[in-house]
């Protein structure tokens, strides 16, 4: 099935002769929310905007929905949530999913149109306009069958390439029993003791075409792995050591990067003093995650500190840290998790 193939027309997001009807979201400051279960949207690119898990009374549920945030970020989804006044809720319940998933993304293509000094409110709900296939059949109308069957097309490719990457990574591990966590011996070291702790070479975001680039751009963000984009630029400024764990300043959020990447302002880089594999920095980077409250914005994990900083790790018979058990443990996990998706897969 190919997009180009179809004919397309221009279609009501919602308001008048819409496709959805809309609803705001309400106003619910981080000092005002309260710990639940509930998840809780606002504004962000990643992790479909989910900001927080509340228990907060009288907010507004939705299930199986579009949302889109204030910078025009949408995303599909499937389960109760509940958002603040910076979501937009658009709701549609005779639309399967893989159609509304197909609506998404065409209402991506044209999410550059906002920022912060335009934002997407009310009035964009009440009148943006998005392009849709049309049906051969019916002439001018949403050509519903396409969009879902497309998806599902896609979805099938995407999940034969995930069964048989898992399958290859699996038949590379090895499960082993070993000593649970807790009856393991830990002792406390010293981040400098394990590691070199360099400043990446700063490149400013805001400066850098973060789309068309090649090389991932690695900054302070607390998702995503810290990727924020991918970029070409002077291979000078370019950190071809890996695996290495990065941590930004201010957000204090240990990454373990596999790739030659580019680094934003502010981020540091652990580099092993001993060769570790990248499932020895998982396990690694988990513990030093540990210590992440102690920072914020006006106590950042600078260069100085974070070498001084000090984490728990399982130890040998000689008082050292164990790699080995920490990289089996690492794979135990993998293992684990890697054939607990191939079951849901199945389902």
């Amino acid at each position: 099935m190919k997009l180009e193939d179809r004919a397309w027309k221009e279609f009501n997001l919602s308001g008048e002769n819409g496709i959805f009807k809309n609803y705001h979201g309400k106003r619910l400051t981080k000092e005002k929310r309260i710990d639940g279960n509930l998840p809780f949207l606002t504004a962000g690119e990643y992790n479909q905007g989910l900001g927080d898990f509340i228990s907060n009374k009288d907010f507004i549920t939705f299930k199986d929905f579009i949302s889109i945030d204030m910078f025009g970020n949408a995303f599909y989804h499937e389960h109760i949530c509940s958002g603040d006044d910076n979501i937009y809720f658009f709701i549609n319940d005779e639309l399967s999913k893989a159609t509304k998933l197909f609506i998404v993304a065409c209402i991506n293509q044209n999410k550059s149109k906002y920022s912060y000094g335009k934002q997407f409110r009310q009035r964009n709900a009440d009148t943006t306009k998005i392009l849709l296939p049309i049906s051969k059949n019916e002439e001018f109308k949403p050509d519903w069958a396409f969009m879902e069957e497309y998806i599902k097309e896609k979805y099938a490719i995407k999940e034969k390439t995930y069964k048989e990457h898992i399958k290859k990574v699996i038949k590379e591990l090895t499960y082993k029993e070993i000593v649970p966590l807790e009856k393991k011996e830990w002792k406390e070291f010293f981040i400098n003791e394990l590691f070199d702790v360099i400043i990446g070479k700063n490149i400013d975001g805001n400066k850098v075409d973060k789309i068309s680039g090649n090389i991932p751009y690695i900054t302070r963000k607390e998702s995503n792995n810290g990727l924020d984009g991918f970029i070409d630029e002077d291979i000078c400024k370019l950190n071809n050591n890996f695996p290495v764990i990065t941590i930004g300043n201010e957000t204090a959020q240990p990454f373990v990067q596999n790739f030659s990447f580019f680094t934003g302002t502010k981020v540091n880089i652990l580099i092993p003093k001993l060769k570790m594999s990248d499932k020895v920095l998982y396990f690694i980077s988990t513990s030093l995650k540990q210590q992440k409250s102690k920072y914020n914005y006006t106590y950042t994990i600078n260069s100085t500190r974070i070498k001084k900083q000090n984490i728990l790790l399982p130890i040998n018979e000689n008082n050292e840290p164990d790699y080995e058990y920490m990289e089996q443990y690492m794979k135990n996990i993998m293992i684990k998790k890697y054939n607990k998706y191939l079951s849901y897969t199945k389902k």
